[in-house]
């Protein structure tokens, strides 16, 4: 039996690979091979791999319903405006890991001026950091992002040693809403360089850092009119912990929206964060 991948190639089907698939996405082993069990009676040759995809999804939902809120989250952080919304989506997220955050900075390297989207600050340590957004949740960031900001990176730190800055770099973080590429990911390691994005670093990867610390973004709620995320993103409030935390009438105030409409949000954000 084979199934059919995106671009049209096929390739065999192997079990192994859903359950792979299932414990990368934190299903304990048992679960995944009864999860691969039930899909391999229902595949049938030629069948997507998408459509293998929301098996995987719908089995782990079954399982767990914050399968069904992982789901939900990537397409909920390629919502987000890229700027300002996501690099303030990084930066409090950042803050949340124990980090002084200094955002959209001008630092003057030996070279050129470059406008960065933040430096990191714990333990007197700096760090550049990098936001990158995608409107396609399914898009790789490329090597080339890395080696861009690689090349920031170092000249800045030359534009310390000739005095034309004050600020002494320590490292550097890369982070963005999808996957790097296997490229991207190679030059980072060999360059030192941190990367936090979809399913990387294993141990503490973006979705993960947002389950566990709470910080779902307010695109994450469903089936609301169009333009309340932008009224609430422009007063600040981009993680729906937020609406379920803020008085109601300081909600009201900052975003001028309905009552109505707010405790609905609120109703949402109180089950999200109870589920998960």
């Amino acid at each position: 039996m084979y199934v059919t991948k995106a671009d049209g190639t096929k390739q065999k089907f192997l079990k192994k690979k859903i359950i792979r698939t299932c414990i990368r996405m934190g299903a304990p082993e048992d679960i995944a091979r009864k999860i691969a069990d039930k899909i391999e009676e229902r595949a049938y040759d030629g069948i997507p791999t998408k459509e293998i995809l929301n098996l995987i999804f719908h089995y782990l939902g079954e399982y767990d319903t914050r399968f069904i809120h992982r789901r939900n989250l990537r397409k909920s952080l390629s919502l987000l405006r890229p700027k300002p919304d996501f690099e303030q989506f990084v930066r409090l997220i950042f803050k949340e890991l124990g980090y002084d955050v200094l955002p959209n900075q001008i630092v003057k390297g030996k070279c050129v001026e470059y406008e960065i989207d933040g430096i990191l600050i714990r333990n007197g340590r700096k760090f550049l950091l990098e936001v990158k957004h995608h409107l396609n949740p399914h898009t790789y960031t490329g090597m080339d992002v890395c080696l861009v900001t690689f090349a920031k990176y170092l000249d800045i730190n030359e534009g310390f040693e000739v005095k034309t800055n004050n600020l002494k770099l320590d490292g550097i973080f890369v982070v963005c809403n999808t996957k790097f590429s296997n490229h991207a990911i190679r030059y980072a390691i060999c360059k030192g360089i941190n990367l936090l994005g979809w399913n990387i670093p294993l141990d503490n990867s973006l979705e993960k850092v947002i389950e566990k610390k709470k910080l779902y973004p307010i695109t994450i709620l469903k089936d609301e009119e169009n333009g309340f995320y932008n009224r609430l993103a422009d007063a600040g409030v981009l993680l729906i912990k937020q609406i379920e935390e803020l008085p109601l009438k300081d909600l009201h105030e900052a975003t001028g929206l309905d009552f109505n409409v707010l405790e609905r949000l609120k109703s949402k954000a109180k089950l999200i964060l109870k589920q998960n």
